[in-house]
């Protein structure tokens, strides 16, 4: 579909009402799942399709759910894959809906059993379906595991890999879907050993085929020597898809170190860090924000190598996910940032399982084209946990999207000020978790959805950001 004309800008967006996600006439409410922060819309035509699971009727199943966007309605929920995970009230489910080129739906579903069922296999936790065409069941794929392009990622007996917490971007110019997640148990991958729980990267080529897994940011290591050994670091991060006007599009991906460790005195997290990287060649090759430094996808970046270490300090662990590029594709990001004189500190970072909880201020980090330059947002309240994100317009407008409640704010001057928040749906009190999602073909539209957390159904708000 061709690309709608941009039209002059709105002083303030206007947004809708709320529709819901969820089909409320059959009941439906989701549980924990799906999590917002993964990608759970898609637009292919004119319609938006979004993914949730629901606990509820005896049944832990997957929908998929198609809005007409010429007409605002919704058609029924169509039952997609019906395996969940029960026990954790599908917490860890995580569907996550992508596009390809022909315009097939891919749906992603990181169902823990799946593990065993994947083992030995040339294939990967999630469960995997491709749908041609949601209303007819005859050009829907077998559900599979998530094809793989080795048989060499488990490396010891026993093993159980997995991928899950997906994120992605479909380029339109290459018809590529590029998304990233982390994953666990590969314990070799490109003649490299692998551990804890990395980065890695998949992409949905042209012609419909998963190719990964990669680990793009590598999290072997462990703790440092004076703490217990035993746990576990996570590279948590997401992807977003560069605005360069023609030829290829550049790919940036933020990631924060999360440590988990145990001692006598029971289970401990750090926060602390940001890495940034980026991509020219389509993922083939990752460079840090300012070096002629060029890794190779089969290389791996080691998890805190401070070539590509953009924050120092303590931050909540969602920061890594607020970030977006502006109209030259330098990144923008938020950081909530540890308050000093708050938490209980184990060793040198504030810990965030243990002790007195840490607060955390709101701050702003942009890179100009020469050096990173930033500032204090807000400390009028502790943000820990608040899930925010931060996406760019077409005008170099930034949104900061926050839940409880969903609201938006907005600096039209590259963060040096803030429009007071301003607040979104009915009974806002309860919404969390947001996910944003720029409609990639008509650029005057933002689609922001987001979970209520006492109904436990999903919502979303259209964001019309230009006159019509």
């Amino acid at each position: 579909m061709t690309p709608m004309p941009r039209t002059p800008t709105l002083l303030n967006p206007i947004a809708s009402g709320e529709f819901e996600i969820t089909d409320a006439g059959n009941g439906h409410v989701t549980g924990n799942a799906p999590n917002p922060e993964v990608t759970m819309m898609t637009r292919v035509g004119n319609r938006l399709y979004f993914v949730y699971r629901i606990n509820n009727i005896g049944a832990d199943v997957i929908y998929v759910r198609a809005f007409d966007l010429t007409t605002n309605t919704f058609g029924p929920s169509v039952l997609v894959d019906n395996q969940c995970d029960e026990a954790t009230d599908g917490y860890h489910t995580n569907p996550a809906i992508f596009r390809d080129q022909a315009g097939r739906l891919h749906v992603l579903n990181s169902y823990v059993p799946q593990n065993d069922a994947c083992y030995g296999t040339n294939g990967i936790a999630p469960r995997h379906r491709i749908i041609g065409d949601l209303n007819n069941p005859a050009t829907w794929s077998p559900i599979e595991c998530l094809s793989t392009r080795t048989t060499n990622l488990w490396g010891a007996p026993g093993a159980r890999a997995f991928l899950e917490d997906l994120s992605g971007v479909y380029d339109d110019r290459a018809g590529v879907t590029h998304l990233v997640g982390h994953s666990a148990s590969i314990t070799v991958l490109d003649g490299q050993p692998v551990g804890g729980l990395p980065r890695s990267y998949y992409r949905i080529l042209a012609n419909g085929n998963p190719d990964g897994p990669y680990v793009l940011v590598e999290t072997t290591g462990s703790q440092p020597p004076q703490f217990p050994p035993g746990g576990n670091i996570f590279a948590k991060g997401d992807i977003v898809l560069g605005r360069e006007p023609t030829g290829q599009r550049s790919l940036h991906v933020v990631w924060n170190i999360r440590n988990t460790f145990s001692d006598g005195n029971g289970s401990h997290q750090w926060n602390y860090d940001l890495f940034y990287a980026r991509s020219t060649d389509g993922g083939q090759t990752w460079s840090p924000i300012n070096s002629a430094l060029s890794v190779p996808v089969t290389t791996h970046i080691t998890w805190n190598d401070p070539q590509f270490r953009v924050f120092t300090g303590d931050c909540d662990q969602n920061t890594e996910r607020a970030f977006d590029v502006d109209n030259e594709s330098r990144p923008v990001m938020l950081v909530l940032k540890h308050r000093p004189g708050t938490g209980t500190f184990y060793g040198p970072h504030v810990d965030v399982l243990n002790g007195n909880p840490p607060a955390y201020d709101l701050h702003w980090q942009w890179w100009n084209g020469s050096q990173w330059v930033g500032g204090l947002l807000d400390n009028t309240r502790n943000w820990a946990n608040t899930r925010p994100k931060l996406r760019v317009d077409l005008d170099d407008r930034w949104y900061l999207l926050l839940g409880e409640p969903p609201q938006y704010r907005i600096s039209r001057d590259f963060g040096a000020t803030w429009d007071a928040p301003v607040f979104l749906g009915q009974n806002a009190g309860d919404g969390w978790r947001i996910h944003s999602y720029a409609d990639p073909i008509d650029p005057n539209f933002h689609y922001i959805a987001y979970q209520k957390r006492n109904s436990k159904r999903l919502y979303f708000v259209k964001l019309q950001l230009t006159q019509r």
